[in-house]
């Protein structure tokens, strides 16, 4: 393989630029104090599990010094892409962003080729039906929406009191009635409730499986489609969704037109809890629960992406009669790394299979998370388990449930 430096003039070489200016990826002065905040290298025991480890090898990878193997790629594959390592970083390297754009390379092309193919012919027509089959996931094809994702234009209201609703991809076919719970959530609010025409999902699969172009093209289209109100705050009931919507600026060369679009554009976009936070959700709104039982998987984004922690935990709070069954790690749910297949060593599935296993002997009757992806790996292995009675949900939907 040639060196990377020799790719930097041509169309392919993007990647490489964005990971210089955007990653700083030579930046990395080794100090490793991301190193403590790293699941992967706390579960893995590596150094080329850490951030520092995986920049290390970036670094040589980009000058073209190192020659990528199975240590390479299982150290890029196995960040969790929280973000957690870019939050106490002196030198402001971005690890996440240069694991994201890493993967552009061609020697990830052959592991993501049928994700890649399914991905470039499905969403010509909208919906990434058949690479969620692939993960396990089957899409019933009566329900496969055609052409965009949305359904009739929404009518934007004169004055500033709405918001805009973005649902996932996943949202549209398993996750119908976090939308709806969004809806009257909001409405209770006092606020109008936009659900746009003419989005896409919003890039997660593209980028994380190394097709930057698609990803740009997509974040292209949404932030024209949502730019018809441009104060409008963008919510989501995703952590992954949003996380990604957040990303759209670093995906474009800095001062270029396009980056300046979408600073704009991820400056309104929230998680769905957050907003209602701030939006001044309170206890007086529900009822008791009686002692219902709940768990929450907070997703590894909402942590340090979008820094929402406080926000999901201060409402289940206001839940009185709710018996919070706390997991005994502090580790985040990875989201969307949880459907892909990392190799012999994954330290997303080793993370939920500890959570998985604490649930056997500390049942609960609903399962909260704050991610599309999450919720659906939760659903998928209850249910293989026989444990499906245990309801997996956002938390927009236990509270819609329990509103008075």
């Amino acid at each position: 393989m040639s060196g990377a430096r020799e790719e930097v003039g041509s169309p392919e070489g993007l990647w490489v630029n964005l990971t210089r200016e955007r990653a700083r990826s030579g930046r990395c002065v080794l100090c490793g104090k991301c190193a403590s905040e790293c699941s992967s290298f706390r579960l893995l025991g590596n150094e080329i599990y850490s951030p520092r480890g995986r920049m290390a090898l970036i670094e040589k990878f980009l000058d073209g010094s190192l020659k990528p193997g199975k240590k390479f790629y299982s150290s890029i594959m196995n960040c969790l892409l929280c973000g957690a390592c870019e939050k106490n970083c002196p030198s402001r390297v971005r690890p996440r962003l240069a694991v994201l754009l890493v993967r552009n390379a061609p020697l990830f092309e052959p592991h993501f080729q049928r994700h890649r193919q399914c991905l470039t012919m499905e969403m010509k027509d909208g919906y990434p039906a058949l690479l969620f089959e692939k993960m396990g996931l089957k899409v019933p094809a009566e329900k496969i929406p055609t052409a965009q994702m949305r359904g009739e234009p929404c009518t934007i209201p004169s004055d500033s009191h709405h918001v805009f609703y973005f649902p996932g991809c996943m949202d549209d076919i398993f996750f119908k009635d976090s939308c709806r719970a969004a809806e009257l959530l909001v409405r209770k609010l006092g606020y109008e409730f936009c659900l746009p025409s003419g989005v896409v999902c919003c890039g997660a699969l593209h980028l994380f499986t190394g097709m930057l172009g698609g990803a740009q093209r997509i974040a292209m289209n949404n932030i024209s489609a949502l730019n018809a109100s441009r104060n409008a705050p963008i919510l989501c009931d995703c952590a992954t969704c949003a996380a990604t919507l957040r990303l759209y600026p670093e995906l474009f060369p800095a001062g270029s037109e396009e980056e300046g679009l979408a600073r704009k554009f991820a400056e309104r976009v929230f998680v769905l809890t957050d907003w209602l936070d701030k939006a001044h959700l309170h206890s007086g709104m529900f009822r008791s629960l009686n002692g219902l039982s709940v768990a929450y998987d907070e997703p590894c984004t909402l942590r340090y992406d979008m820094c929402a922690t406080s926000a999901p935990r201060r409402i289940l709070s206001f839940l009185q009669g709710i018996n919070l069954v706390k997991f005994p790690q502090d580790d985040c749910s990875a989201g969307l790394p949880l459907l892909f297949d990392a190799g012999e060593e994954s330290a997303a599935a080793m993370i939920q299979r500890n959570k998985a296993d604490f649930l056997k002997n500390n049942p609960v009757d609903i399962l909260v998370t704050e991610d599309s992806f999450s919720r659906m790996w939760w659903q998928t292995n209850l249910a293989g388990e026989g444990r499906g009675k245990i309801q997996v949900m956002a938390l927009s939907e236990l509270l819609a449930q329990y509103l008075t």
